[in-house]
């Protein structure tokens, strides 16, 4: 704030040598007026008094102009004291408002010195419901980001690494450092704007992972085209996933590619019936990975579920194999312990 007040202090000794000339004036203006005639007034003091409470219209009474030429000089006083009043009020609110401006200004600045210094960070295009929930999730991981929001009011007090612009402007791309980001989430909802931001980001940074949303079909060959790495409709895809995918690009690649084999690739639930042939068998015992080419991922024994098992871990009857691999290998696996497959 003094910064501020120092910039303005012209501005406030000018206010307040106006305000001094106007009580001191008409204090001894009224008090030539009414000493005589007015017993109230015997004093500058009750004139001083007078004026200071007929300024800010208090008015208690105690103290009133008797003549002609002291009731017009209150009139006179009334008007200047609304116009004073008007001009302080006036004064401080800019005061304040300047304050504000002053501090978001800093703040500004201060967020984009600390975007400057990131490196591989992500950058969120677009705040909407999809654009929150990839920041939420990102917030979650710890995970550096900035977001580019046209809409002031979408990301305030979220504490947020922001900035307030176009993301089709080149200028706002370069101010979220897109030359050392490592992706970049495009989720506007027009799929013009998309098309353009994923030109404008291929072109600062060549090697940029560049995830763009579309709604039309048959935008995405443009967007392909245009340098996206991968496309992704909002009314398929989730936030997590999104974040997911920008985190762990392998690991999503490699979902991906499960799902897309998804006819060839199960997994399965696999019952051991107690005393079979696998019951009470540790896993590297069982020669299960090498005869079948499957792996276990997980046990369910007694209603609870152990993941990724040791290879010292003993297979119990009355349990359940949750195995994964190929449709093929399962079923014969699942022939092996005499169990319908599932």
């Amino acid at each position: 704030m003094k910064p501020v007040i120092k910039k303005r202090t012209t501005e406030a000794m000018a206010l307040f040598i106006v305000i001094f000339f106007v009580i001191f004036s008409f204090s001894i203006v009224i008090y030539l007026t009414e000493y005589k005639p007015n017993a109230q007034f015997k004093t500058i003091f009750d004139s001083l008094y007078w004026v200071i409470q007929t300024i800010p219209m208090l008015g208690y009474g105690d103290i009133t102009p008797s003549t002609q030429t002291g009731k017009v000089v209150t009139i006179i006083l009334v008007i200047i004291g609304v116009l004073i009043l008007s001009i302080i009020t006036s004064f401080i609110t800019s005061l304040y408002m300047e304050y504000i401006l002053k501090f978001k200004s800093l703040q500004e600045e201060k967020m984009k010195k600390e975007i400057k210094k990131l490196k591989n960070h992500h950058i969120i295009c677009g705040f909407g419901r999809l654009g929150k929930n990839v920041a939420e999730e990102l917030h979650k991981r710890d995970v550096s980001f900035v977001i580019i929001e046209k809409d002031k009011e979408k990301v305030e007090n979220k504490g947020y690494k922001t900035i307030c612009g176009d993301a089709t402007e080149e200028e706002t791309l370069k101010n979220a450092n897109i030359e050392q980001a490592s992706s970049i989430i495009i989720l506007t909802p027009s799929d013009a704007e998309n098309l353009y931001i994923t030109m404008t980001a291929r072109e600062l940074n060549p090697n940029l992972n560049i995830i763009s949303r579309v709604s039309e079909e048959e935008s995405k060959k443009r967007l392909i085209k245009a340098g996206a790495n991968k496309i992704i409709s909002p009314y398929e895809i989730s936030g997590s996933r999104i974040a997911y995918i920008i985190t762990s690009p392998k690991a999503a690649e490699f979902t991906l590619a499960l799902r897309s084999t998804a006819e060839e690739f199960k997994i399965a639930e696999i019952d051991i019936e107690q005393n079979s042939a696998y019951d009470g068998v540790k896993i590297k015992d069982s020669q299960i990975r090498e005869k079948f080419n499957i792996m276990i991922i997980g046990i369910v024994e007694k209603g609870k579920t152990h993941f990724n098992p040791s290879a010292q871990t003993k297979i119990k009857g009355n349990s359940t194999l949750i195995c994964t691999g190929q449709e093929e290998n399962i079923k014969q696996f699942c022939l092996s312990v005499q169990k319908e497959f599932k």
